[in-house]
């Protein structure tokens, strides 16, 4: 399958997610590349990428570097940073994307597309949502915890490269689909990041703990009301089936650390401005008011400052 997806798959970012839909891809029989950087660039080019999903563990000998130079060629770049980087990697991969490429965005919250085709004008971008627990367990190891089912949808243009791309992660195991609506596909992705993101990040809980605790879980499910009435406000499509929905798959999910938590504790920024946030500044633009995203952001924004070393230092 691999050979119907022209040339070669860029995985500009090479974290968890970025590892793990690589790895799949290489097993559907992509070729695939890995932008990387410090300690996980030199262990994916000294030891390789070793995939840990299922019980199951599969070692890959991959292609990886340190620059986008070496990228040029190929056909497919899917974007794998977070939210808080996406801009920055544009501007770092700009010079060496060729003219009829493809460019897959696979960012938490509903910017990512519009970010990408406004820095992209006239070429082909998709967006990408993908439920999936994964965690890099130390450099060039990706432990795959749950889910890690993926959906697609046109921005902006077509291109050939959407159906074999599907078709390959099908080849591996992955489920893969392309559907119509991508606004709503990403808000829809989001009800669960409000719901438990901020949450297991504030509370060091796993995301079933929260969903099996009441009174957290009446947390999270505000948090997830509150977007569901913002996205019907833009005319989006989301009902309070959402919101159960998520809540039934939480309480039967493994132990998932979402990012927000992994990235305070390496003293990273989280993604929380453009999740809770997100939802916050869109209630304001709508005359709404979403008080529990605005609590679980300013919650989360203070941790992340403490995790920063910034104790006691005012926001802004």
């Amino acid at each position: 399958m691999g050979s119907a997806v022209p040339g070669a798959v860029a995985v500009a970012g090479a974290g968890a997610v970025g590892c793990h839909y690589g790895a799949q891809l290489l097993r559907g029989g992509a070729k695939v590349r890995f932008l990387a950087r410090g300690a996980q660039l030199q262990a994916l080019k000294r030891d390789g990428l070793i995939h840990r999903t299922g019980g199951e563990e599969r070692h890959y000998r991959v292609e990886a570097v340190g620059t986008p130079e070496a990228l040029a060629d190929c056909s497919v770049w899917l974007l794998c940073c977070k939210t808080t980087g996406l801009a920055a990697l544009l501007d770092q991969i700009a010079p060496f994307v060729d003219r009829d490429a493809l460019l897959v965005t696979l960012q938490n919250g509903v910017r990512a597309g519009e970010i990408t085709a406004g820095r992209f004008p006239g070429w082909a971008v998709a967006v990408a949502s993908a439920f999936i627990g994964a965690r890099i367990e130390r450099p060039g190891v990706v432990l795959h915890s749950a889910a890690g089912h993926i959906s697609l949808a046109r921005w902006q243009g077509d291109h050939p490269a959407i159906g074999p791309l599907l078709a390959c992660w099908r080849a591996a195991g992955t489920e893969a689909r392309l559907v119509a609506d991508g606004r709503l596909m990403l808000w829809r992705k989001m009800v669960w990041n409000c719901g438990f993101n901020a949450i297991c990040a504030i509370t060091r809980r796993y995301a079933r703990a929260v969903a099996e605790d009441s009174e957290l879980a009446a947390v999270a499910e505000a948090a997830m009301g509150e977007l569901v009435r913002v996205a019907n406000a833009q005319g989006i499509a989301l009902t309070g089936e959402d919101v159960a929905r998520n809540m039934a798959v939480t309480r039967e999910m493994g132990p998932v650390k979402p990012s927000a938590w992994q990235d305070l504790e390496r003293g990273r920024p989280t993604e929380v401005a453009d999740l809770n946030g997100e939802v916050v500044r869109s209630a304001r633009a709508c005359g709404l008011d979403a008080p529990v995203n605005r609590t679980l952001t300013a919650l989360l924004l203070a941790l992340q400052r403490d995790a920063a070393g910034d104790v006691g230092r005012p926001a802004g």
